[in-house]
C-alpha cells in the first residue's frame, strides 16, 4: 500500500575496538623458603578467559587464579621454587588469551616488576659438642652469611620466630660474618638442658637442626650423704691405734677430685682429720683416718656438719662446677667405737722381763 512508518527515535551505538591493558603487582618481592605471594593482575575493563597458562613465571608457580568483581581484578599465589636463588624474575601475561565485553582480544603481554627468590637454606655446624656450663661456650659454623642459634631442643622450631619468641634462657645467637669458618657462640644465660644450632642466611632462610648437640650443665654437685663405711681391723666394734676407718661422701652426680681434700670426724671430743684417698671419676668419694694412741669414743665415731674441706684441692664436675660442700652431721656410730687404752696387768701379778 505504500504508507510510511514516522521515524524512529535516536539510537546511540558505542564502538569499541580498544584491547585491554593490565597490570601485574606482587605482595611481595623478596621470597624465601615458605614464603608466597599475591599476584594480582587488573585490567582497564572486564575480561573474560584469563588462565593460569597464559601467565609465564620465573622460577616459581602460580596457582588458585580467580576474579571477584567480574573480570577486572584477577588475583594469584605466587609461590618461589625450591633450592633456588635468583635475583631477577618476572611474571609475563600473553593476553591474546583474553578478551574484554565487546570481543576485543588482547595483544603483546605485560610483565611485573621484578622479585627475587632465594630458598636455598644455609648449613649449620656444630662443630664441638660434649657437656659445658653456662659460662661456656660453643663453635659454630655456615655455608652463609647470617645469625646462628644455640637452641633448647625441647623448642618446636619452625621459623625464626619460634625461637625469638621464647624465653631468652632457651636461646643465644651470633652474627656469622665469615662464611665455613669457626665463630664462638656464648651459652651465658642459658638454662640446664640439651642444646643444638640453627643457622639464618640474609634472606631468613633457616637452615636444619645440626644432628649432634651440646649439653649445658650449670647445677654445682652436691654432697648427697655421709657415712662411716669400713675401718681395717675393728674387733667388737671397736678400733684400735693403727686400725684405718673410711668415711664415704657421695656426690649428686660423678666429680673429679685434685689435691687432698679432707673430712673432719670427730673421735669422742677431739676433732680428727680424714684425708681423701679415691673416688675420683665417680660419685662416692673415700676419706680415711688412721687411729692414733689416746684416741677413745665409747660412742662411736660420728662426722660433724659441713665439715669437709677442699684443703687447696678441688672437687668439681664434668663441666667444672665447683661441688657445693655443706651435709648435715652423721651421728656417733656405735659399730665404730675407739679405745687406744692398754689393758692394766692385774693385781698382784709380778711381770718381769722375759716371764
Amino acid at each position: 500500500a505504500g504508507n510510511t512508518s514516522a521515524a524512529s527515535s535516536a539510537l546511540a551505538v558505542t564502538v569499541d575496538t580498544t584491547v585491554p591493558t593490565a597490570t601485574i603487582a606482587l605482595s611481595d618481592d623478596v621470597l624465601n623458603a615458605g614464603d608466597t605471594a599475591t599476584v594480582t593482575i587488573t585490567f582497564d575493563a572486564a575480561v573474560t578467559g584469563l588462565e593460569i597458562s597464559d601467565l609465564t613465571v620465573q622460577n616459581g608457580s602460580l596457582s588458585a587464579l580467580a576474579t571477584t568483581d567480574g573480570g577486572v581484578t584477577w588475583t594469584a599465589t605466587l609461590t618461589p621454587a625450591a633450592t633456588t636463588a635468583a635475583a631477577t624474575n618476572t611474571i609475563t601475561l600473553a593476553k591474546a588469551g583474553v578478551q574484554d565485553l565487546a570481543g576485543n582480544a588482547g595483544v603483546d603481554t605485560e610483565a611485573s616488576s621484578n622479585y627475587e627468590v632465594d630458598t636455598i637454606s644455609p648449613t649449620a655446624t656444630l662443630t664441638a659438642s660434649g657437656n659445658i656450663n653456662n659460662q661456656g661456650s660453643v663453635t659454630v659454623r655456615s655455608n652463609e652469611p647470617g645469625i646462628a642459634y644455640l637452641v633448647k631442643n625441647t623448642l618446636d622450631v619452625s621459623g625464626v620466630a619460634s625461637i625469638t619468641g621464647v624465653e631468652d634462657s632457651q636461646w643465644n645467637s651470633v652474627s656469622i660474618t665469615t662464611t665455613d669458618t669457626d665463630t664462638t657462640l656464648s651459652a651465658s644465660g642459658l638454662a640446664d638442658g640439651t642444646y643444638v644450632v640453627y643457622t639464618t642466611d640474609a634472606a631468613g632462610n633457616l637452615s636444619s637442626v645440626t644432628t649432634n648437640s651440646v649439653l649445658i650443665d650449670s647445677t654445682a654437685p652436691s654432697v648427697s650423704s655421709v657415712a662411716i663405711s669400713g675401718a681395717t681391723g675393728k674387733e667388737n666394734n671397736t678400733l684400735n691405734a693403727g686400725d684405718v676407718v673410711s668415711v664415704t661422701v657421695t656426690m649428686s652426680e660423678s666429680v673429679t677430685v685434685t689435691g687432698t681434700p679432707q673430712l673432719t670426724i670427730e673421735v669422742g671430743s677431739a676433732s680428727r682429720t680424714a684425708s681423701y684417698v679415691s673416688g675420683s671419676g665417680s660419685s662416692a668419694l673415700v676419706f680415711t683416718y688412721s687411729v692414733q694412741a689416746g684416741d677413745t669414743d665409747a660412742n662411736g665415731i660420728a662426722v660433724p656438719a659441713d665439715s669437709l674441706s677442699l684443703n687447696g684441692g678441688a672437687i668439681k664436675d664434668v663441666v667444672n662446677n665447683d661441688a657445693m660442700l655443706t651435709f648435715s652431721a652423721v651421728a656417733a656410730n656405735a659399730s665404730y667405737m675407739v679405745d687406744t687404752t692398754a689393758d692394766a696387768a692385774p693385781a698382784g701379778l709380778d711381770l718381769a722381763a722375759g716371764d
